[in-house]
């Protein structure tokens, strides 16, 4: 939660958020709750052009209701409520759903609420029977919220951010030049803090499937396919919108204009098992 004034930079919510699994037993208060959804109602299109539907399942509408139930093994305890979104299927739908799904997830963690990614851990019938679905939709990815079990605030998860950073694979494995070799810390001052918050940004089993080739000021990220074949690509695809989003939100918040375009390159720059997704041209 931001003290004062204050307000954290986009990277300082990225390096503080981690995966909440177990709340506190208490409501979330209501301003908490009506900020939140004022984030909800946003009709924004992702990079690929398609819009999601976003909403909440909130407890005290659904008291009948088990929210634990919600997600499969029993691993998430007391949560609130969820957050849920459904987008229809189409082209790189699973990208923009990603995309503008941590959005919120960012979001709700300057609010001081816990969440936690659920794509293939969550009963999706039990979803659509508190958010109907409308036809041709699906229901990618949701996630739980409330307040943690634990308490902490925004900057002592800033301050504890180095922890989960170490579990991430460094810059050599993840960025590139032109020539397809590899780019260490500080090589792009351009892009240092945006390709920093792209390191961090969850994934599915933290596999961390995009690979980012930068050339001039322009950053090219693709797909791994040596990675996709591990889990199903449906979870890489929400992966790379997670990665994009923090790419473009540190950006914009340095004032380094740019867009989204979706040309392919001439070259995989020697990584032929890598996948085009889109370029960010600044």
């Amino acid at each position: 939660m931001e003290s004062g004034k204050e307000r954290f930079s986009i990277l300082q919510v990225i390096r503080s958020r981690s995966s909440i699994r177990t709340f506190a037993r208490e409501s979330v208060p209501k301003e908490t709750m009506e900020e939140l959804g004022k984030l909800l109602t946003r009709r924004d299109r992702g990079p690929f052009g398609n819009i999601c539907r976003f909403g909440l399942i909130d407890s005290s509408l659904y008291p009948q209701s088990d929210l634990g139930s919600i997600s499969t093994y029993g691993v998430i305890k007391n949560p609130y409520g969820y957050l849920v979104g459904a987008i229809q299927k189409a082209d790189r739908s699973l990208v923009d759903y990603g995309y503008l799904f941590q959005r919120i997830l960012l979001e709700a963690t300057r609010l001081g609420l816990g969440t936690c990614w659920l794509g293939g851990t969550f009963r999706p019938e039990k979803i659509a029977s508190l958010f109907p679905l409308q036809p041709g939709e699906i229901i990618p990815a949701v996630s739980p919220f409330g307040i943690p079990a634990e308490k902490r605030s925004l900057i002592d998860g800033v301050l504890r951010w180095g922890a989960s950073s170490k579990i991430r694979k460094p810059w050599g494995q993840l960025f590139y030049d032109a020539s397809g070799s590899s780019l260490k810390e500080g090589d792009c001052p351009l892009f240092q803090d945006a390709l920093e918050a792209v390191r961090l940004a969850p994934s599915a089993m933290n596999r961390q499937p995009w690979r980012v080739v930068i050339e001039g000021r322009n950053a090219h990220f693709f797909l791994d396919t040596k990675e996709d074949r591990k889990y199903p690509v449906r979870f890489t695809e929400l992966d790379l919108g997670i990665a994009m989003y923090h790419f473009e939100a540190v950006l914009q918040e340095e004032s380094i204009q740019g867009k989204w375009e979706f040309s392919p390159p001439r070259t995989s720059y020697g990584h032929p098992e890598w996948e085009y997704t889109a370029s960010w041209s600044s």
